[in-house]
């Protein structure tokens, strides 16, 4: 018969002793050998067995044994299939195992020992799709394997979200691109495996104030993962501090000249005018003092009998003045000048010079030959580096 979870035995055995029919008239035992073993009950699994009818004897008749009968269960055909399915990368799935069609008695895929599916996804298995086998060899004598068929895995691509990062610079610096974060990464990955991505920064130097949207810009070229979210980042570039200069300004006297201040040293801040008031000492009385300012002379406005005024309009530099009624040989009236007024760079020269006008980081903003006289040139709030001739000078623009 065919394996059918059930016993198995002979369909008759026929015994005679002397002609005498003892497998009807006396109690007859049977045997089941198998591979030369006595079973010791009847055939169950499948395989080829011997069948012996044993009479045990009685008072008339010996022990006696029959001739071994062949009994054969034959062996059930079944199709094994691997069980297909699919993960996520950085999951770590269960072996799904495999089916079989064709069992018998309730039994399961369970009893097919030596068969295993020869799945091998892991955590760290790239995305993809993937074949599975029944393999193996099997154990279990009750069954033949006629098919073996596959199964197919697939492991799907894990979704993140990416933000662009923000951030904030001041006007004038060259900050480094900070980059992106991403959420949903496994395996202890970090964004250097998002290749092909980047954050679209770029701000300068020279970018204005103001805010910026930062974008994670690129297609991704990692196959693990999915883009599901891209977030943008913004950067805020802000003003740069207004630095405040200060200059030396030091007056210096001679006989019969009065001021009226109570020193002689100030400190003034950059671009900022200075003045003072002159008076004669008695016994001065109708002369007319110079005032000589780094050279250069320098006219008063007169404030009554022996009293005058004296504007300085803006200290760009060290600043030496001399108030007396005999001024120094060295002076020189036409003296360049360079100094801020209402958002422009003023250069007064009394001869044709080259100019040349940088801002801090070493741009060149303007190089080119001026006439003599007073030059404007509107220049944006800043501190500029002003080269005119073989003099180099740290102007300050503001607006005013």
């Amino acid at each position: 018969g065919t394996y059918n979870g059930l016993s198995h035995e002979v369909d008759s055995v026929y015994t005679k002793m002397d002609n005498t029919d003892i497998g009807e008239k006396n109690w007859v035992a049977y045997k089941y050998f198998l591979d030369g073993s006595d079973l010791g009950s009847l055939p169950l699994n499948g395989g080829t067995y011997k069948a012996v009818a044993y009479f045990a004897g009685n008072d008339t008749l010996a022990i006696c044994e029959s001739d071994s009968a062949t009994v054969t269960v034959s062996k059930v055909s079944i199709t094994c299939t691997a069980t297909g399915g699919s993960s996520t990368y950085g999951d770590s799935p269960t072996n799904p195992g495999f089916t079989a069609t064709g069992l018998v008695n309730n039994e399961t895929a369970s009893v097919l020992t030596g068969l295993s599916n020869d799945f091998n996804v892991t955590a760290t298995t790239p995305a993809g799709p993937y074949t599975l086998n029944v393999t193996g060899t099997l154990t279990n004598t009750n069954y033949n394997i006629t098919q073996r068929n596959t199964g197919a895995w697939t492991v799907d691509p894990k979704g993140i979200a990416v933000t662009a990062t923000g951030g904030s610079s001041t006007y004038g610096d060259s900050p480094t691109n900070p980059g992106f974060t991403a959420t949903g990464l496994v395996n202890g990955e970090t964004e250097s495996v998002l290749t092909g991505l980047s954050n679209d920064f770029n701000v300068t130097a020279t970018t204005p104030t103001g805010s910026y949207t930062l974008n994670v810009a690129g297609d991704l070229t990692n196959g693990n993962y999915n883009i599901t979210q891209r977030n943008t980042g913004l950067w805020t570039v802000n003003k740069a501090p207004l630095v405040i200069y200060y200059h030396t300004l030091t007056i210096t006297t001679g006989e019969g000249i009065v001021i009226d201040k109570n020193k002689n040293t100030f400190e003034i801040e950059s671009g900022n005018p200075f003045a003072f008031v002159i008076t004669l000492a008695e016994g001065y009385e109708g002369q007319t003092p110079t005032v000589v300012v780094n050279g250069r002379n320098k006219g008063l406005i007169p404030l009554g009998i022996d009293k005058w005024r004296c504007i300085i309009d803006e200290i760009f530099e060290y600043t030496n003045v001399t108030v007396s009624f005999n001024p120094t040989a060295n002076v020189t009236p036409d003296a360049p000048r360079l100094y801020s007024r209402g958002g422009q760079l003023i250069i007064e020269t009394p001869v044709a010079s080259r100019l040349i006008v940088y801002n801090v980081t070493g741009q060149v903003l303007v190089n080119r030959q001026i006439a003599e006289g007073m030059t404007a040139i509107p220049l944006p709030t800043g501190i500029y580096i002003v080269r005119l001739a073989e003099t180099t000078t740290k102007v300050v623009v503001g607006k005013n």
